[in-house]
């Protein structure tokens, strides 16, 4: 059942929900989703991935994501749909590289972890501004729309500024789960170019080049040239479906050089352009 639904200049999406349904929104122009439980428990299913929640967690997902809720009490929460506007209008430009990190780690939702002490400051932070935004809506007293824009970066800054700190840790060059590390290492750093260089992939793990390489197409069956690319188009093809970004910031986003070599790559192995498979689709 919808109990609240506005938006800000249609550039922000706010919805209250018992029971949850698919908010609304114009998902195609979002960038990101923050979802606030305010009561019940279940599970949060995120593409193939789930998560069990509780009362005031706080998911962070990116807006093409696929998810539902299986209900174990009643729920009710409410969802922020940030559209790409917003970053432009509000100068968020900063936050850009943060918010691709959001969206190549897709398949998790991220949830605060409250039992560290700063996850827990930033999570009380939010949910602060998020009761807040509550209340200016519901008064709508003088500059009532200047102060939940405000409130909103706030928590959209919060929010990345958490994510930051939680990747920070590097994995373990333990045998046993060295082959899961990189891979996910390489997954939540696919759109920085420099990063994921077998050279500098070598220096992270502390690693020799060739040793890397031999291991890694040892354990997956591709080069991590290969495995990277792949990566990279596979996401090409999950924007150029669902969001309405450009081909050229679509190839911008996720490392590519420029717009014609994400054209070429993806026009060799998927036989198409992607403005012809948007199209397609």
């Amino acid at each position: 059942m919808l109990m609240l639904y506005f938006s800000l200049d249609n550039n922000l999406f706010i919805t209250s929900h018992i029971n949850f349904t698919e908010p609304d929104a114009p998902k195609s122009k979002s960038f990101l989703k923050i979802i606030f439980i305010e009561s019940g428990t279940g599970i949060f299913f995120l593409n193939d991935k789930k998560h069990t929640y509780k009362n005031r967690d706080i998911l962070m997902v990116p807006a093409y994501g696929n998810y539902s809720i299986e209900e174990y009490q009643e729920t009710c929460l409410s969802t922020y749909a940030f559209l790409d506007p917003f970053s432009a209008e509000n100068k968020l430009t900063d936050c850009l590289n943060w918010f691709n990190r959001i969206d190549t780690q897709q398949h998790l939702p991220h949830v605060f972890d409250r039992k560290k002490s700063e996850a827990k400051y930033d999570h009380r932070l939010i949910w602060n501004m998020y009761e807040s935004i509550k209340k200016e809506y519901q008064k709508k007293r003088l500059f009532h729309s200047n102060l939940i824009s405000a409130m909103a970066i706030i928590c959209l800054r919060t929010a990345v500024r958490n994510l930051r700190k939680t990747s920070k840790s590097q994995p373990t060059h333990e045998d046993a789960t060295f082959i899961n590390d990189l891979i996910n290492y390489i997954e939540s750093h696919v759109h920085e170019p420099a990063n994921v260089r077998v050279t500098a992939l070598a220096k992270t793990f502390n690693m020799p080049k060739s040793s890397l390489s031999h291991f890694f197409k040892k354990n997956t069956g591709k080069s991590i040239y290969h495995y990277v690319l792949m990566n990279r188009l596979d996401r090409t093809k999950k924007k150029l479906e669902n969001t309405d970004f450009t081909v050229a910031q679509i190839a911008n986003q996720l490392g590519f050089t420029d717009e014609s070599h994400l054209t070429r790559m993806f026009k060799k192995y998927f036989k198409t352009t992607p403005r012809a498979y948007r199209e397609e689709d």
